[in-house]
């Protein structure tokens, strides 16, 4: 999910969450800023989780060519020390 329409969506919340309240008993404070930093942390870990599989996708490829390169190398040479 897009951190920017996480942020929209938890927007959109609040505000409606703010409209809906009974001015009589409003909501407390900690709990308004206690959703902000959650929003914050889930945001944080969308962002994390982009930035790996970006690096995971970049790192894959390297990853099988030096790998198949290195087991052709492994397996010539253990063929040649296996006959000789």
């Amino acid at each position: 999910m897009n951190p920017a329409t996480i942020q929209q969506e938890f927007l959109q919340l609040l505000v409606a969450q703010l409209q809906n309240q009974d001015p009589l008993s409003p909501q407390d404070p900690t709990q308004f800023l206690t959703q902000l930093t959650d929003i914050n942390s889930v945001e944080q870990l969308v962002q994390v989780n982009q930035q790996l599989t970006t690096i995971q996708g970049d790192l894959t490829p390297a990853t099988a060519g030096s790998g198949s390169s290195n087991g052709a190398t492994t397996g010539s040479s253990g063929t040649g020390s296996t006959q000789s």
